[in-house]
């Protein structure tokens, strides 16, 4: 660790020790079982809060059913057999918590048959509840994947916190001194 860390200034490595024989790695927790055998889970944090889109939020239904699909998905990639129902059950209570109808087939990955497309420009679209899905429907038989953006960000609606820089864009700039003199510069 010492060699790693005199390497570059700027970058600095840790390392965790197991605690109760298991560690944490990314999503994933790592427990060595009583007889030596590895069993493995999905890891969260003690700060996770276990909230997601609510189902019931202005977006697109897409959006809406890749949180249940991205959950179910991460659940069956990760649980070994022995932690996989624990982990159907808590997501099946998170997605009721989000306000999203939770049924029993959440226990089976589907997997929708993909058409063949052709390599087309996709149209980005603000999602307006039923219009934009519509349009969406339709440019989807012309082979023209359609990406849903939210229709208004809270980003644009807020002056930005930081000072606007001069100078920023490139070109010839002048500048009147109360002297009477002026400076002018190009920049790039």
């Amino acid at each position: 660790l010492n060699h790693l860390n005199s390497i570059h200034p700027e970058i600095k490595f840790t390392y965790e020790l197991e605690s109760e024989r298991s560690l944490a790695f990314l999503d994933t927790k790592i427990m060595v079982r009583p007889d030596g055998s590895v069993a493995h889970k999905v890891y969260r944090k003690s700060t996770h809060t276990d909230r997601y889109l609510h189902a019931t939020s202005h977006h697109h239904p897409r959006h809406l059913d890749s949180v249940r699909n991205s959950l179910t998905n991460r659940a069956l990639d990760l649980c070994d057999p022995d932690h996989l129902e624990q982990e159907l059950t808590h997501i099946q209570e998170v997605l009721r918590k989000n306000g999203y109808r939770v049924s029993d087939n959440i226990r089976s990955r589907t997997r929708r048959e993909k058409h063949p497309e052709v390599s087309r420009q996709p149209a980005f679209l603000p999602y307006v509840k039923g219009i934009t899905d519509k349009v969406g429907t339709i440019l989807k038989d012309y082979s023209i994947k359609t990406i849903f953006t939210p229709l208004t960000k809270v980003c644009k609606r807020l002056r930005t916190p930081k000072d606007v820089i001069p100078f920023q864009t490139p070109g010839v700039y002048k500048i009147n001194c109360c002297c009477g003199s002026s400076y002018i510069r190009q920049t790039k």
